[in-house]
């Protein structure tokens, strides 16, 4: 999603060069029997004026993704390894186990090359696993191979060619082809922010004062001497400083419970990589005296192929920062394997994806990155399930920030949802401002939304909706059966998020890593980040004592989670609206890094987050709750373990 400069945001813009599908098949296909591949066409396109037809000799690159071997039977072990109550309940495979008997075989690849090159398509290459086939050709050979029609749209300020209808194959092939992607052109990247180069990115210093507890300082004059007149009548405290890695890991019920992460691996995805980590990591571990990364904790995977799309893609060293800090703060023993994305392009990430369950070395996967789920279509959605139902009957389980555009209305203009955060098969994490007292303990926690008012003149004036949690109803999908008792949502689709932690820029963490300052410099510093680009990895390091406790994986954990739900768990509190007339004060330097060109300061209000809203049980914010110290164990008691 988009970030809130300068602190963080998680989720953002789109996703890459997938999906599409097609119009008006050629005499040669339109008289033989096809399967439609059904929401392959960009939801825009329909009822969308096209400005004219592709050019014949237009370049076009698809992925075609194949079904699994039986899919049918792949569905139910879903089901049955990641169901509470179920006999095969937590009975993992190796991947090895699942490639024997789900991954597609040479004979539904030969099948579709073959059909690829008759219709006049160049085929590329297969993806690893088989699970895909990669052909290029022009717009005419796609049109015909697809029997649709490539046309040209003015979208978003762009002119972008796509296809008018579904795409289709042959009927032979409609138990081996899941989807197709790359038939438009559309930018589709995934991001947490979608500017700038790769590399350390610009440099951000949290303004003082500032509180090292929730409360601790109230705001009644900056420190060039400005007045911090009342809001609402009360004059506020100032925003925190950014929780440390002591006062997160109480929080989060690492002294009380004695777990540390200890034999767990967490994987966390994301595009390009630092070249200052785990450094970085350990100096701020160093500076605050919290236990550094040991040699091998700390792992990159990179891509099977160079970096690409650096103008779209920007910088991720933040975000990669904020994600390695979170999980070690939660679970310091745990493993790190940090997956890189050969770009934020959805193909990239795709394949990092795979790669996470190809060599199923982690049972914990975490991703603040994501994008609006109209601007996906069905081939994308379906080659990221596969990959979620492959974790599953692997025991890994895939975590995503559910977030922080609130409903998408104040970016979009209209209501919309995010993805992967709204998949089903994924576990999608919302946000929540976390008070904290002096010891580290939690007093109470609130959804994470604000409003924010900017002071001018003396006055407090109110700016709008600044972000806050994803969540809603996403219409592609029923609701899943493991939320039925739960979700009292009369709305229809899948509800999300499933549950939260901390989100909130002025209750969030501090973390320090490698940034570039005004004059050209790059040092390490610290700053202060928030979104759901932070709730996510937070969650998977209590999955990682969770799964410590429990002595195993987890797997796909919706199910568990909402049976802990309906049982009235201990394990997670309620968010609810008893804090929403909250807000805290915030100072920021104009210049972002020091007092020379003045402060500026704002009032970030507390759970107002767009037309989302906190209730008591499951709500649109924070989902079933946020877990507290008695998370591990709980799980570990639903579990039987």
């Amino acid at each position: 999603m988009k970030r809130f400069k300068p602190y963080l945001t998680t989720l953002s813009v789109v996703a890459m060069a997938l999906g599409g599908a097609g119009l008006a098949a050629s005499p040669a296909h339109a008289a033989s029997a096809r399967t439609t591949l059904r929401g392959s066409a960009l939801s825009w396109t329909k009822g969308a004026h096209a400005t004219g037809l592709a050019a014949a000799n237009h370049a076009v690159t698809v992925r075609v993704y194949l079904k699994a071997r039986n899919q049918a039977a792949l569905d139910a072990e879903v089901d049955a390894v990641s169901t509470p109550g179920s006999a095969q309940y937590r009975h993992f495979l190796t991947s090895a186990q699942y490639a024997a008997q789900y991954a597609p075989d040479a004979a539904q690849v030969a099948s579709v090359e073959q059909y690829l090159r008759s219709s006049g398509m160049h085929v590329d290459s297969v993806g690893a696993g088989n699970r895909y086939v990669t052909a290029s050709g022009s717009a005419a050979a796609a049109d015909h191979t697809f029997a649709t029609t490539l046309r040209t749209y003015q979208h978003a300020g762009q002119t972008v060619v796509a296809p008018d209808i579904d795409a289709s194959v042959p009927a032979a092939l409609g138990d081996t082809v899941l989807g197709v992607t790359g038939l438009d052109n559309a930018p589709h990247y995934n991001a947490t922010k979608v500017q700038g180069q790769p590399g350390p990115p610009t440099a951000f210093v949290p303004a003082t004062p500032c509180s090292q507890f929730y409360g601790q300082l109230t705001a009644t004059q900056g420190p060039d001497g400005t007045k911090i007149p009342a809001y609402l009548k009360t004059q506020r405290p100032w925003a925190n400083c950014g929780y440390l890695p002591q006062q997160l890991n109480q929080a989060y019920g690492g002294p009380a419970t004695g777990l540390d992460g200890s034999g767990v691996t967490v994987a966390i995805t994301l595009w390009y990589s630092s070249q200052t980590q785990p450094a970085d990591e350990n100096h701020f571990d160093r500076d605050h005296g919290f236990p550094q990364l040991a040699p091998g904790q700390y792992t990159v995977v990179p891509p099977d192929k160079p970096y690409h799309f650096p103008n779209a893609c920007g910088s991720a060293e933040d975000e990669q920062s904020i994600d390695i800090t979170s999980v070690h703060n939660v679970a310091p023993a745990a493993n790190i394997l940090y997956y890189a994305g050969a770009s934020c392009g959805n193909n990239d990430m795709l394949d990092a994806l795979a790669k996470v369950v190809d060599e199923d070395k982690a049972s914990i996967v975490t991703n603040s990155w994501g994008g609006i789920l109209s601007t996906e279509t069905t081939g994308d959605e379906l080659a990221n399930e596969q990959i979620y139902k492959q974790g599953a009957v692997q025991g890994q389980q895939f975590l995503f920030s559910s977030g922080d555009n609130g409903d998408w209305v104040s970016t979009l203009g209209h209501t919309d949802f995010d993805y992967p955060a709204s998949d089903p098969y994924v576990t999608s994490v919302g946000g929540t401002t976390l008070n904290l007292d002096f010891s580290g303990s939690t007093v109470w926690q609130a959804g994470w939304g604000y409003n924010k008012l900017v002071l001018t003149k003396g006055k407090w004036v109110n700016t709008g909706f600044g972000g806050g949690a994803g969540g809603g109803f996403a219409p592609d999908w029923a609701r899943p059966g493991y939320q039925h008792g739960v979700v009292r949502n009369p709305a229809s689709g899948r509800a999300y998020p499933d549950v939260a932690a901390l989100a909130d820029t002025v209750t969030g963490i501090r973390v320090g890593f490698n940034q570039v300052y005004p004059n050209g410099q790059q040092h390490y510093s610290e700053s202060r980040y928030g979104g759901t680009s932070v709730a996510s990895p937070l969650f998977a390091g209590e999955q990682a004592l969770a799964e410590q406790q429990l002595g195993g994986r987890i797997g796909f954990a919706n199910p568990v989670l909402y049976s802990m739900a309906r049982a009235g768990s201990n394990g997670f509190d309620d968010v609810t609206g008893a804090h929403d007339s909250e807000a805290l004060v915030r100072a920021d330097f104009v210049n972002s890094i020091n007092a020379k060109a003045g402060y500026v300061y704002s009032v970030r209000t507390i759970d107002d987050d767009s037309s989302l809203h906190t209730s008591a049980g499951w709500d649109d914010v924070t989902g079933i709750g946020a877990p507290n110290a008695n998370y591990p164990g709980a799980v570990a008691a639903a579990i039987g373990g």
